[in-house]
């Protein structure tokens, strides 16, 4: 089975290095906590809650649909 919550950290970690953005100016531009910027991006994020992962796309500029929109989400089994 796959860790939701390692395909949640891989995915934030791509799309920061995509846009070239550091996990503070995240942090600052989503309005999430530095600390859920961080818990997220290395996989130790109990749950990190809908809202927190929108407003992280907010702060990346992508939509939650395109967010959740790769083959590993798609695959995944909770």
């Amino acid at each position: 089975m796959v860790d939701a919550r390692k395909l949640l950290a891989e995915r934030v970690n791509e799309l920061c290095r995509e846009k070239e953005i550091t996990y503070e100016e995240l942090s600052s531009k989503s309005e999430v906590p530095i600390e859920i910027v961080l818990q997220m991006t290395d996989g130790s994020v109990k749950n990190p809650g809908i809202f927190a992962i929108a407003k992280n796309c907010e702060g990346l500029d992508v939509s939650l649909k395109d967010f959740f929109d790769t083959e590993e989400f798609r695959n995944i089994m909770i």
